[in-house]
Order: structure tokens, then C-alpha cells, then sequence
């Protein structure tokens, strides 16, 4: 029977568990080199990258910095996407300036100040008193942010899980840890014999016998979808309060997101249901007519950087995880970083890598 058994099983270099941003963009990497894989996702409606509102925000912050790494990071992640668009035949990123909303003279200043800046004139673009927007309140004056951009994540997995499906690289289901048969060689799983595993799982990475050391410090936002004719951003997303962008059809508009780290599960409450309706109405002055609430897990940590590396004691476990609010423009950057250390055996970046948490184990 063993014999048997062992003929049976496919082998492959790697197992992915999870199929968000993290676990599409890695697979992705290592098929391109020629490598074998399974990814084994349960498909979740409501997962942050589905729900994700896409938006690449070069300046963030109330002291309006840039992003971690947004200079090396951004380049990467726009020639990625459309790398990607190629070979799915679909579009997922578009280039779409932000019109910060000012509402008072300190922030004015302080944007002011930015836009002097070395490093940040190419991000920071027209300030005025004036917008092109329509349907909005008033604001003091407007600061345009250049170099940003949406990226449609739910079509963006959609398209990627339909190329899994029909190439027999997914797994639709849901890991089971217990099953796992690990050696010093190799992990098995079921009838799947891989070299290694790595885990994608966004916040459900807390439920990980393996990696549930890691200092993961979830977060859960809700969104609202509403439809408002007279709203219109021209190509352009909005940022006041919260984030008001396009969504998936005409008139369509995406609002968040809430930050919630204490929370009692993963279902949007009428409480913030409230909240984000008041936000919304202190921005627009047109009617509207809601669409959808929901609520998602972003799987964010204190240090704001990703979780790259291997299990202490077992390495041929590893991770790719904690990427945050941040997702969209890290996951293609890491993902190919990752992917060149799995197969060439570079080295891990310092400011990434989990072996500064293996004290935690």
C-alpha cells in the first residue's frame, strides 16, 4: 500500500496557501520561473483584497510622508500590473491622480512645505483653491497628488483564480494543518508531495500552528459602495475624511475605510454603518442611494512591514504575510523578492525578514 501510495502522489516545488495579492503574486513569480505549484485557497467574498479599494497612495500620513520604499516600490508595481494585464488579457491598473481635500490652514501649510521638498515635487502637484470635482462640499483648497493609482484587486484575483483553474493549479479549499506530514525534505499534504510550503493567509495566518508567534496586529475595515449620479471625480479619486473612489460600475462609489483593531468578528456593525454615512455626508452634497456595507481583516503589523522568511525550526515552512494597508503596491515588489530567494538563494531583506522575531517562537 505505501508503494502504491507514493506512486500516486504529485510532486511539486511548492504548495501556496492563500490566493490574495500575497499568494497571486508569488505564484506568479515562480511559475514565470518554470517552476511547480498547487495553490490551495478557500474563496472568501469578503477577503481585504477583495474588498480593497485599490487605491496607490504615494503621500500618506497626517505629516504627509511618502510611503515605505514609494520610489522603487511604485515603478515595479505599475510594470507588474500591466505585465500582468498582458498575460490575463485583462486591465487592472489605472492612473488615477488623488485631490486631497483641505479643510483648514495648517494642513494647507503643511502641504505647502511638502511641495518644497526634495523628493516629493513629483508627487505633490497643484494646490489651489479650486476643484474640478463635482457633487462635493467645499473645502478650503485642494492638493493634487500625482504618481497615484487604483488597481482593481476583486477582478484582479478573479482573473488570476480562473488562469489557476483552468492550468489545474488550484485547490479550492481549505488547508488543514493537522494533515500536513512534514520532514526534513519535504511537506506532504494529502496526495501533493511539495518541497516546500509557504503560507499566504492575510489575518487568518493567526489560526497558523506555525507562524502564530508573529506579532500580526489585524485590523478590520468597513466600506460602504453607494451609487450617487451627480457625483462625479472625473478620473480622479477623493480623499477628505475618507476615500471616495470609483467602483465597478458607472455612477458606482467605493467609501473607507474604517480602522478597527478591537473587534468581535469579521461582519460589518450598524454602528460604523453610522459613522461612515456621517463622513460621507460631510463631504458630498448631492443625493445617493447605498449599495453595499461590508467589513474585511487587513492583516497589518505594528512595524508596517511585511513578513518574509522560514519557520525557525522548520525551513522549508515559510511566509509571506503582513503586508497591511499597503498590499497593492507591496505584494509584486516582495513577491518577486521572495521568488528570487527561494530559487537563487539570495539573501532576505533585513527590514523583512521574520528572523527578527524568532526570540518570540
Amino acid at each position: 500500500m505505501q508503494s502504491n501510495k507514493k506512486m500516486l502522489m504529485q510532486e511539486v516545488d511548492y504548495l501556496i496557501i492563500g490566493q490574495g495579492l500575497a499568494g497571486t503574486w508569488l505564484s506568479y513569480y515562480l511559475l514565470k520561473e518554470e517552476k511547480t505549484l498547487r495553490v490551495v485557497d478557500n474563496f472568501q467574498e469578503n477577503s481585504a483584497s477583495n474588498i480593497a479599494s485599490g487605491v496607490v497612495n504615494p503621500i500618506t500620513g497626517r505629516k504627509l510622508v511618502k510611503s515605505w520604499q514609494i520610489d522603487s516600490l511604485l515603478p515595479f508595481a505599475k510594470s507588474a500590473y500591466q505585465e500582468l494585464e498582458n498575460k490575463l488579457n485583462s486591465q487592472f491598473w489605472y492612473d488615477k491622480k488623488i485631490v486631497w481635500h483641505i479643510q483648514d490652514n495648517a494642513l494647507l501649510n503643511d502641504f505647502m512645505g511638502r511641495s518644497a521638498m526634495a523628493g516629493y515635487e513629483k508627487y505633490i502637484g497643484n494646490i489651489d483653491r479650486k476643484t474640478d470635482l463635482k457633487g462635493f462640499k467645499a473645502s478650503l483648497a485642494y492638493a493634487e497628488i500625482e504618481e497615484a493609482a487604483q488597481v482593481n484587486t476583486k477582478k484582479l484575483i478573479a482573473c488570476y483564480r480562473k488562469f489557476l483553474v483552468e492550468n489545474d493549479l488550484l485547490i479550492a479549499e481549505k488547508i488543514d494543518y493537522k494533515g500536513l506530514e512534514i520532514t526534513e525534505n519535504d511537506i506532504s499534504w494529502r496526495d501533493i508531495k511539495a518541497k516546500k510550503i509557504i503560507f499566504c493567509e492575510g489575518h487568518k495566518m493567526l489560526e497558523n500552528p506555525f507562524f502564530n508567534y508573529l506579532p500580526l496586529t489585524p485590523v478590520k475595515g468597513e466600506t460602504l459602495v453607494i451609487e450617487a449620479e451627480n457625483l462625479k471625480l472625473n478620473e480622479k479619486m477623493s480623499k477628505g475624511k475618507r476615500f471616495i473612489v470609483p467602483w465597478q460600475k458607472e455612477n458606482q462609489y467605493w467609501l473607507g475605510s474604517s480602522y478597527i483593531r478591537n473587534y468581535k468578528n469579521e461582519l460589518p456593525t450598524e454602528n460604523e454603518r453610522n459613522t461612515l454615512i456621517a463622513d460621507l455626508e460631510s463631504m458630498i452634497n448631492v443625493p445617493y442611494k447605498m449599495v453595499s456595507h461590508q467589513a474585511g481583516i487587513r492583516p497589518t503589523n505594528l512595524h508596517r512591514k511585511p513578513f518574509l522568511g522560514f519557520h525557525p525550526k522548520h525551513k522549508n515552512i515559510g511566509i509571506f504575510n503582513g503586508l497591511g494597508t499597503k498590499g497593492v503596491s507591496l505584494s509584486p515588489f516582495y513577491a518577486q523578492h521572495f521568488a528570487e530567494c527561494l530559487i537563487k538563494q539570495k539573501t532576505l531583506q533585513n527590514e523583512v525578514n521574520i528572523e527578527k522575531y524568532k526570540h518570540l517562537y
